[in-house]
């Protein structure tokens, strides 16, 4: 493992930890990735959807505006680790939820932007804005 590798596993470690200690965080989450989607109509669709587990710990930020003012409104903050799947803007995960128990009737949340902690080009967590 590189130096990068093992700093991402202990936060990914160190998420977990903290929200087993507050009660607050340390959720495991279920990524859904969909893969061989085809955007040609003619295409038969072959994609498949599986379902990969993050550690996350949920916040909340207030927004500002661009002169620096509160704006009453608020984001909900998913730090979520870097040694497994990569999320992206677009997809949705399940707080709270097992990969293998995630369906259909999963609280799915949409990814609305995604930020990436990333020194010397290594990912060592991923900051996920949900959609209200």
């Amino acid at each position: 493992m590189s130096a990068g590798t093992d700093i991402a596993a202990e936060i990914a470690a160190a998420l977990a930890e903290a929200g087993a200690a507050t009660g607050d965080g340390g959720v495991t989450c279920a990524l859904e990735v969909i893969t061989g989607l085809s955007v040609d109509p003619r295409v038969p669709d072959a994609s498949s959807t599986t379902y990969q587990p993050l550690t996350g710990v949920l916040s909340t930020k207030q927004v500002r505006d661009q002169t620096g003012m509160l704006t009453g409104r608020t984001e909900e903050i998913l730090t979520v680790n870097a040694t497994g799947a990569v999320p992206a803007k677009g997809q949705r995960i399940a707080i709270g939820v097992l990969p293998g128990d995630a369906d259909d009737a999963s609280p799915w949340r949409r990814i609305m932007k995604v930020d990436t902690l990333a020194p010397g080009n290594v990912p060592l967590l991923y900051e996920l804005t949900l959609e209200d």
